[in-house]
């Protein structure tokens, strides 16, 4: 897993950003973000607040670190022993789970490829070669 305060940390050090105006702007002390450096979770609407500001989503590193540390099997084995915290529109089975795991996935996929084909008219256009 991820150590949070260590990534917000880096963070701020990479950014120059002094700890200072780091701490008014996500209104606490300079005491406090070291505080935050040092845990390893965080309160979520604290994490939105300094994604915002040092322009990170940390949710997105939290999510990747979460789907690298627990694959697909695990999930859906801690989906089955809790059903009804875990349902999805009324799907409570591992099948169903399955299977929307399974759809979720091929739409990441597709987005990649979205994004990477934007990426790609992006350059060309930076190169001027869309405009010839």
């Amino acid at each position: 897993m991820i150590h949070i305060g260590k990534k917000i940390e880096e963070v701020v050090r990479l950014k120059r950003f002094p700890i200072v105006e780091f701490a008014r702007k996500i209104n606490t002390t300079r005491n406090n973000v070291y505080n935050i450096f040092s845990r390893d979770s965080i309160d979520t609407e604290l994490l939105r607040k300094i994604s915002f500001i040092l322009e990170v989503d940390f949710f997105k590193l939290l999510s990747d670190s979460y789907e690298t540390a627990y694959p697909t099997e695990t999930i859906l084995k801690i989906a089955q022993e809790h059903p009804a915290v875990y349902s999805v529109s009324g799907a409570k089975t591992a099948t169903s789970l399955n299977e929307l795991i399974v759809l979720l996935q091929k739409e990441n996929e597709q987005l990649k490829e979205h994004l990477s084909d934007k990426e790609k008219i992006i350059s060309l256009m930076k190169k001027g070669e869309l405009c010839k």
